[in-house]
């Protein structure tokens, strides 16, 4: 177990080693660390062998309650609980460290359902909470037809943190066009709704990074919305030194839709998006990836 008032710590200098090129440079990095960080190595050296090993990376593994022990509980969320204002419904997804529900307000009958977004494990850290922040932060300058928006941001009474955003009911781009059997012409003017939204996102400097059809949902009527801007980055550095350090994570990627300069651990882009967009042209158009 690890002490949870070090997991700030560990935050940053495993942010930063995911930043190093490969896994010499990490190893001559965890060399040089100082004496102040020794307690952490060993739980360093472990998370790290977790993301080189291909069954377990950070960003599609396990949740970060089991990577780093019994020491982190697991927040459990289940049907009929509240948070905040809203009442969970069903779980619509879950990654490494959030899950997502379907959820309505509980003080409101006619609002519409929302997708919340909820730190799944109970972690207090600098690092883990400007992360979510950060989310915060870029869902507030986007506003796009085409891009799900964020209804509101809050904590409740019992401390839990939630992003409520537009639930989109919709299905994957390419699962979209090809259940209704569409033209070439019909795919290509969806995906200009797409290049649309992106567009928006880059003229507000953000990159999403994360580009793929689970993140790029059609609705019934026809309408694109981008989704999950979990891993975005600003293009410029204009933001405040917590949230620069914070989007650093360049290895958070899905390799199928990855450019390689996110594969290698490089700068990041336009044109990282760009790839991306690529790819996924190419999938709806030929029915496989490049």
């Amino acid at each position: 177990m690890i002490d949870p008032r070090d997991l700030s710590a560990l935050g940053r200098l495993l942010d930063t080693a995911l930043d190093l090129p490969d896994d010499d440079a990490r190893a001559h990095w965890l060399a040089q660390l100082g004496p102040e960080h020794e307690s952490l190595k060993s739980r360093l050296v472990q998370l790290l062998a977790a993301h080189s090993a291909p069954s377990l990376p950070l960003d599609r593994g396990l949740p970060l309650s089991e990577l780093l022990g019994t020491g982190f509980a697991h927040r459990g969320f289940s049907p009929a609980m509240v948070v905040g204002p809203y009442e969970l419904v069903r779980q619509l997804g879950q990654g490494g460290m959030s899950e997502v529900w379907l959820a309505k307000r509980i003080d409101s009958q006619g609002a519409p359902p929302v997708a919340l977004k909820l730190p799944a494990v109970s972690l207090d850290g600098r690092s883990f909470l400007a992360r979510f922040a950060r989310e915060r932060e870029f869902l507030e300058r986007l506003s796009h037809p085409g891009i799900a928006k964020l209804v509101e941001a809050g904590i409740s009474d019992s401390g839990q943190h939630y992003l409520a955003l537009e639930y989109v009911d919709g299905t994957p781009l390419n699962n979209y066009c090809d259940a209704r059997q569409l033209g070439v012409r019909d795919r290509l003017t969806l995906f200009m709704q797409v290049l649309r939204a992106v567009d928006h996102a880059h003229s507000r400097s953000i990159l999403h990074r994360d580009l793929k059809p689970s993140n790029i949902l059609v609705s019934g009527e026809g309408g694109v919305k981008l989704l999950d801007f979990g891993i975005a980055k600003l293009l410029a550095p204009e933001s405040h030194e917590l949230l620069e350090e914070v989007t650093r994570d360049g290895r958070a990627l899905t390799p199928d839709f990855a450019a390689p300069e996110q594969i290698r651990g490089g700068p990041i882009s336009v044109a990282t998006d760009v790839y991306a967009l690529g790819v996924l042209l190419y999938l709806i158009v030929c029915g496989r990836r490049p």
